[in-house]
């Protein structure tokens, strides 16, 4: 039975992208850079739509577009049309690289990002879960993006009262990413706050 959740308003996943390179140059991220999201977008629809003319529309060459157009949405604030984005970018990533692919999951983890952010748990979870099983099995326990989804199912787990095993999950993204990361990196303070705010560690949130 899952308990009623917490305050989770400081609750911290991922906030940015894991973003697949781009040959050459990369405008779009030269435009989010500088905080022009807008730009960004309208640059990354335009070589999408080229590479879709080119490549076709399910062809794996759109992909690195189609996600940066993602990212640029969640940033505008636009997350139900990011989240559609993003299941594209899922479904034809599956097609090409096999849905148990880490390419795949990198993708996938981008989803669940975005759907966490308006509070469709329920479906966030599923795609996190499936991600850690497969970077734990294909990259191992103590693995860096293993670390990641950790932190980012346990916040899912504890948005969705779900506490007892959120709390776990994100209390061993903080313990391995101590000894594997250090205590300064971005994923190690960001469950080190989570539990914070969880009241599991006797820290101020901020």
């Amino acid at each position: 039975m899952s308990e009623s959740p917490p305050e989770t308003r400081h609750l911290e996943m991922e906030l940015t992208f894991h973003l697949v390179p781009i040959d050459g140059a990369d405008p779009a991220m030269r435009l989010a850079s500088k905080g022009d999201w807008k730009g960004s977008l309208a640059y990354s629809r335009k070589v999408a739509a080229c590479a879709e003319t080119e490549f076709g529309k399910g062809n794996a060459e759109v992909l690195p577009h189609a996600q940066r157009i993602a990212m640029a949405l969640v940033a505008l604030g636009e997350f139900e049309e990011a989240a559609r984005c993003m299941r594209h970018v899922v479904e034809v990533s599956s097609r090409a690289f096999g849905s148990d692919s880490l390419v795949t999951a990198k993708y996938s983890s981008d989803l669940g990002n975005i759907l966490f952010r308006f509070s469709a748990w329920d479906e966030a979870e599923a795609i996190f879960r499936h991600v850690m099983k497969l970077r734990e099995a294909q990259l191992g326990l103590r693995h860096a993006d293993t670390v990641s989804v950790y932190n980012c199912l346990g916040c899912c787990l504890v948005s969705a009262g779900k506490l007892a095993e959120g709390k776990d999950l994100i209390s061993r993204a903080w313990e391995i990413g101590q000894e594997i990361l250090g205590p300064d990196h971005a994923n190690t303070r960001a469950s080190r706050r989570n539990l914070a705010a969880l009241g599991v560690l006797d820290l101020p949130v901020n």
